[in-house]
């Protein structure tokens, strides 16, 4: 009964969380948006930032990102970027769910981190990057032990092998 209580409460503070995304004034939310997410590095949505940096792989993986796109007949706007996470979670609604939970857990060490720096700077933000988590973890525990260690690890190279690079 206690963890239920706790499951419960711990959802209505993340749905807390969600509520105060659009609490205020309409600039005062695109600045605090904008300071976070575009003038924060560590906190970039474009996730082959956190990738290639400034390398001429980044480049190459985004053209590689843009054919999968195509692929499914998902066409970018004009001055789109392909590695922004919004619009990668927005093409993931095209394709097939298994394909989609393992492109999104290709991410999966990028979004921990993500997570883990919008958690230290205490912003609602952390509950969309969460619900990410536990999707992420959904296609862990589908995939197996094996697959999991794989999943769950957080360093360079299984972030490399992520969305887009093959």
């Amino acid at each position: 009964m206690d963890a239920e209580l706790d499951v419960t409460l711990s959802e209505a503070k993340r749905l807390g969380d969600l509520r105060m995304i659009d609490v205020g004034d309409l600039l005062d939310l695109q600045e605090r948006y904008v300071s976070l997410f575009d003038r924060t590095r560590s906190l970039s949505l474009h996730l082959y930032e956190h990738l290639h940096v400034e390398s001429r792989d980044r480049g190459m993986a985004m053209v590689r990102l843009v054919e999968h796109y195509r692929r499914y007949g998902f066409e970018l706007a004009a001055g789109e970027l392909p590695d922004y996470l919004p619009l990668v979670l927005e093409f993931l609604a095209f394709v097939p769910e298994a394909e989609a939970r393992k492109l999104l857990s290709d991410a999966a060490a990028l979004l921990r981190r993500l997570h883990a720096g919008l958690v230290k700077r205490a912003t609602p933000y952390a509950a969309v990057a969460e619900a990410l988590l536990h999707l992420v973890r959904l296609e862990v525990l589908t995939l197996g032990a094996e697959a999991a260690v794989q999943v769950t690890g957080v360093e360079q190279r299984d972030a490399d092998a992520g969305l887009g690079r093959g």
